[in-house]
């Protein structure tokens, strides 16, 4: 079934993620991986989000699967906060554990959320 695109502008602005989110995004989400890579010693010589992207892309998908295979690590992160976040971004952090994995196209977009297709 091919399911119509819908254009960018017609999103609704509330819903779109604003440059401050997303570099906060990127910088939990790095330091979550540099704590992953360490803890399960898939990399553990990286230091800090600098060191990722010598890793290459396997490596970094694995310890992607790594942190969401496993609520614990996250917990532990958080926990932990090797990093010294907030606690308010720590809990941002821990809503990562109920992640759901896969490939799904948006159907409909309304105030009360979106409703997802799964590729299935």
């Amino acid at each position: 079934m091919d399911l119509p695109r819908i254009p960018r502008a017609s999103m609704a602005p509330e819903r779109m993620m604003t440059e401050q989110d997303a570099v906060l995004f990127h910088r939990l989400y790095q330091s979550l991986l540099v704590y992953a890579a360490q803890r399960t010693g898939v990399a553990s010589g990286v230091r800090t989000t600098e060191d990722l992207p010598s890793l290459g892309k396997d490596k970094l998908m694995e310890i992607r699967d790594r942190c969401h295979g496993s609520g614990d690590l996250i917990e532990h992160f958080c926990q932990e906060n090797p990093f010294s976040f907030a606690s308010e971004d720590l809990e941002s952090v821990r809503m990562w554990k109920h992640h759901v994995k896969g490939t799904f196209f948006i159907v409909k977009v309304t105030k009360e959320g979106a409703l997802f297709l799964d590729e299935r």
